[in-house]
Formats: C-alpha cells, structure tokens, sequence
C-alpha cells in the first residue's frame, strides 16, 4: 500500500514540479578550483518534506517516472548554469553535470530533448556533461555506454558514468 501511495504521490510531483535541483561542487584539490557542478535532485514532498534520491527514485524508476524527473533536473540545471555564467564569466570554463538514466536513451525524443533544452537556455554543450547511472551501466555495459555517448557527440557534450542511480544516492 505504501509503493501505491508513493507511486501516486510521485505522479503529482512530476506534474507539478515539486523537484528540487542542488548543485555539489566539483573542485580540483590540487589547484583548489571550482571545475564543476553535479545537479542533485530533491524533492519537496508537501507533506514529507524534503526528500533525498534513495527515498523515491527506485520507485520512480520503477514506475517509469524518472525520465520526466531526469528532463526536470537537466532543464533547470542548463537554466542556472546559463545564468552563473552570464552574472559571471569566469564559470564558463566549467561543465554542469546531469544524470541521465538509461531509459533516457531509448526515448524517441531525447535528441530533441536535449538539443531543445541547450538552445532554449542558451548554455553551450560544451558546459553540459551527460552522466550515465551506475545502474544503466549494469543493465547492459557495452550498449548503453555506446548508445548513450554517441547521442551526446552531436550536442558536443560530454558524457561520462557515475556511481550514482536509484540505489546509490547522489
């Protein structure tokens, strides 16, 4: 009964947006700069509060909710890396990097997607690194790494994998 209500309640907080993007800097310890961002998602459940990854994202894998989820994170990920960028030029240097999971990939639209949300924000690709979960990688190593990097070359983004997915919180 609990999957139930977390799967209805997840449902609404897709269609209402009640994600939250955090930003975890990325820094080079030996020069002690700022070489990156990784968007984290949270979300602010109405009655729950705020909710860390391992709360709902198996359940939102699941329940096929984290492509939308994922497309919720990139756009405003693309849309606050746009805006540091332009308050300050010196962040231009550095990527914004966004989980993608491997459901992602088999959308008919993703191309699109992403291609849509660069030129609507007006961040270059080359500020967007495409993160492949752990758990994508698992599924099937070599197709989705290969499907899924080659779909970043004509974005001109980077893409790269990550420990993080449904089971190991960002």
């Amino acid at each position: 009964m609990a999957r139930l209500k977390l799967e209805s309640a997840l449902r609404k907080a897709v269609e209402e947006r009640e994600f939250q993007v955090y930003f975890q800097p990325v820094v080079d310890l030996k020069t002690a700069r700022l070489t990156g961002l990784e968007a984290l998602v949270r979300w602010d459940h109405p009655e729950r509060g705020l909710l860390l990854p391992q709360d709902f994202l198996s359940v939102a894998e699941e329940a096929a909710y984290l492509v939308a989820i994922d497309r919720l994170v990139m756009a405003s990920a693309c849309t606050h890396m746009r805006r540091w960028i332009d308050q300050d030029p010196s962040l231009a240097e550095i990527t914004v990097s966004v989980n993608f999971c491997s459901r992602q990939f088999s959308e008919p639209d993703v191309v699109d997607f992403v291609s849509q949300t660069l030129a609507t924000t007006g961040l270059r690709p080359r500020n967007l690194c495409i993160e492949i979960t752990e758990g994508a990688l698992m599924e099937d190593d070599e197709k989705t790494q290969s499907l899924s990097c080659s779909s970043c070359r004509p974005w001109g983004c980077a893409c790269s994998s990550t420990t993080s997915g449904p089971d190991t919180p960002p």
